[in-house]
Parts: C-alpha cells; sequence; structure tokens
C-alpha cells in the first residue's frame, strides 16, 4: 500500500510541476507580445536590414508580422527549450521567396524590463552556410 501511495505522489507531483512550467511559457508569450525594431545581417550574406517585427500571441503561440524592406512576411513563433540545459527560447518559422526560414533567440530583458531578443536566421532545411543574425528591441514609438 505504501508502495501505491508513493507512486501517487510522484504522479501528482509531475502533473503539477508540468502545469507550473506550462504556466511559465504562458507568461513568456504575454511578455514577449508587442512591436520591435530589428536589426540584422541576411544568412551566408553581409547584407544588412532594419525593420519591424511584431509578436501577437494567438492561440497558444505567436503571430510573427515581419516587415523588412517593404515586404511584410507572417510567421509563427513558440517558446521551446533547447540543448540539455533545456535553455527556453523562441523560435520562429516563416517562409520568404520560396525558402523556409527559422530564426532562434535568445530572450533577454532591457533595463526597463521589456523583452529583449537575439539570435541566429537560418534556412530550416540546413544549408546554411553562415547564419544570419538578428536583434530585436522593443518598438516605443
Amino acid at each position: 500500500m505504501k508502495a501505491k501511495n508513493l507512486l501517487f505522489v510522484i504522479v501528482i507531483f509531475s502533473l503539477s510541476s508540468a502545469l507550473a512550467q506550462d504556466k511559465g511559457l504562458e507568461y513568456l508569450y504575454d511578455f514577449l507580445q508587442g512591436q520591435y525594431q530589428v536589426v540584422g545581417r541576411e544568412p551566408d550574406s553581409d547584407r544588412t536590414y532594419t525593420g519591424t517585427v511584431i509578436l501577437r500571441k494567438e492561440n497558444g503561440q505567436l503571430k510573427v508580422i515581419r516587415k523588412i524592406n517593404g515586404e511584410e512576411i507572417e510567421g509563427v513563433g513558440k517558446i521551446e527549450t533547447v540543448t540539455a540545459d533545456e535553455v527556453t527560447v523562441l523560435r520562429v518559422r516563416f517562409v520568404q521567396t520560396g525558402k523556409k526560414y527559422e530564426v532562434t533567440y535568445l530572450i533577454h530583458s532591457d533595463l526597463d524590463n521589456y523583452a529583449r531578443l537575439s539570435g541566429y536566421l537560418y534556412l530550416q532545411d540546413g544549408k546554411t552556410k553562415r547564419a544570419g543574425l538578428e536583434a530585436l528591441f522593443i518598438d516605443h514609438r
């Protein structure tokens, strides 16, 4: 009987831990919402760009609207964990000129407690030789 009770406690603890993690992820979706100024460098290139990125929480993920060089592209962002250390990142996927891209952003905060994101931009097919770079700063306009 004690083994059953112990198993019950372990299951309840595991479920409550998983629920707490989901709640933490929900907080990050709220924290990341907003309009950002973006500065970047294209993958496999020295070409730089600026523009805006809008992150909007929808259906348990982020709708991403990228406005760069007069072109508007929509994508999807999800909070994920990577590496053995389970580092929390924002991974954004979008299609541009028929190519599937992915950006993996580290999540930081600035001195005013707004989100600040920095990450690598690359092709999803794994053929990127030199990843692009992006930094997103909250747009207070």
